[in-house]
Parts: structure tokens; sequence; C-alpha cells
């Protein structure tokens, strides 16, 4: 932030990780937030000393938010929690912004990126979920 501008961020860390951020400004403003978590599978004690090691990985989420704009608001708040990935975004602003996703399991792939410029009012949430 280079002008008048106002920023309120709040991280609580406790078993989940939760974040929260507001940035108001009336003049040009540059954003980048990022989140990812990676999950993996649990060993079992039980685990013979000569069996085969195996890629525990069974899950990687990310989240991320890239903006820059003459004047405008973002609001965004995440969860990142044990089973689930959850992020909800709104912009009001004038200017561009590239909102990109992804997650990768055992078995798919998957990534996505908007890219919206000009006077944007966007609302977008994003869950993922560990199947059960």
């Amino acid at each position: 932030m280079n002008h008048r501008s106002a920023m309120n961020r709040e991280l609580i860390l406790t078993d989940d990780m939760q974040t929260h951020t507001v940035i108001r400004s009336s003049e040009p403003v540059v954003v980048y937030e990022f989140s990812a978590q990676k999950r993996t599978a649990r060993v079992k004690e039980s685990l013979c000393t000569f069996a085969q090691r195996v890629n525990n990985k069974t899950r990687y989420d990310e989240i991320s938010s890239l903006g820059l704009w003459l004047n405008g608001t973002y609001i965004s708040s995440r969860a990142l929690r044990e089973k689930q990935t959850v992020s909800l975004t709104d912009i009001d602003a004038t200017g561009m912004v590239s909102l990109s996703k992804g997650t990768d399991t055992k078995n798919q792939t998957q990534r996505e990126r908007s890219f919206v410029a000009g006077h944007m009012n966007i609302s977008e949430a994003v869950e993922y979920e560990e199947g059960i």
C-alpha cells in the first residue's frame, strides 16, 4: 500500500488455521494472499520394519489471490482444517485480479484460474473436502 489504505488481518492458530483479511483503499493497492495445506496419512505403528514404504501424501490444497486495483475493498476468510480447506473471497474494486485454486489427491489433480479486469464485484467460495 502506497497511499491512504487500511488493512486488518486476523490469524487464528489452533488445531485449525483461520485467517480473516480486510483491505480498503481509495488509492492504488496490490494484494497477494496465498494459503496451502498438505495432509498426509498416518502410518500404522504396527508396520513391519521390512515393509516397503509408500508415499503417505493424501492431499494438497492451495488457494491464492493476486490483484492490482485503483481503489476498492478486498475481504477474505480462509480456514485450513484437518479434512477441509475453505475460502470465501469478496472483491469490490476497479482494476484486475487473478484467483487461482487447486488440489492434488491420490488419484486426481485439479487446477483452476480466473482473471477479471475492469469494474468488478466478485464473490467466490471454494471448498475442498476429503472424501469419506
